[in-house]
């Protein structure tokens, strides 16, 4: 894997210099994940990137701020991405996926149901799992619990690679309800859905066919 960042670069240069460091990788005739920068640092500077172009030629791209270790980070980069959906969703697929940034679960942060919030969001995403935690002193009830729940990785590791949606954000007194939306490759390719906020009829209206993972 190769993750190349801009930093202190021009950001006028990157429309060309992404694409050709792409050329020089298929070049190498080995296999070589692509993890560009490209279009975090456009947004930054008011251009609007082109995500097309930008997934004919990387295979994961950043949108949006580096992740902390804090839930109003995780919850900043959530709220981005459901608000820009339709910027980038449609040319998430396989081989060339939105990147939302780490995996913070199993750090110093984030509660039990704050890590199964990220896992979750993140997996209909269809977004790159990379932890960043170290696997030899993570807390086995943050590891048996929240990042081997194989039903939550089978979502993200779904073949037809399609990106969630959001379909309903419910305000609430104490807790917002929030329901994504997303198709899974099974027998016959039935609408399934993971909720974070476990609200069973929060989706009713968009859906016949419902999948709980776990229960917060």
């Amino acid at each position: 894997m190769l993750k190349l960042d801009g930093c202190n670069s021009r950001v006028a240069d990157m429309k060309t210099a992404y694409p050709q460091m792409s050329q020089y990788l298929n070049k190498t005739g080995r296999p070589i994940v692509f993890s560009c920068s490209w279009p975090d640092y456009e947004r930054a500077s008011g251009i609007n990137p082109d995500y097309k172009m930008v997934a004919e030629n990387c295979n994961l791209w950043r949108n949006y701020n580096d992740i902390s270790d804090s839930w109003d980070s995780v919850l900043g980069i959530i709220n981005y991405y459901s608000s820009h959906q339709n910027d980038f969703q449609p040319y998430a697929g396989p081989g060339h996926w939105n990147d939302p940034d780490m995996l913070i679960i199993g750090d110093f942060s984030l509660s039990k149901t704050q890590a199964k919030s990220q896992f979750a969001i993140w997996s209909i995403f269809a977004a790159p799992l990379l932890m960043s935690t170290d696997l030899r002193t993570i807390d086995p009830d943050y590891a048996a619990g929240v990042l081997q729940n194989e039903e939550v990785i089978a979502i993200n590791q779904d073949p037809m690679g399609v990106q969630g949606r959001l379909v309903a954000n419910v305000p609430h007194t104490h807790t917002d309800r929030t329901c994504y939306l997303f198709n899974v490759l099974s027998g016959k390719q039935l609408p399934s859905v993971l909720q974070a906020a476990s609200e069973r009829n929060l989706c009713s209206s968009h859906i016949q066919h419902s999948q709980f993972c776990w229960t917060p």
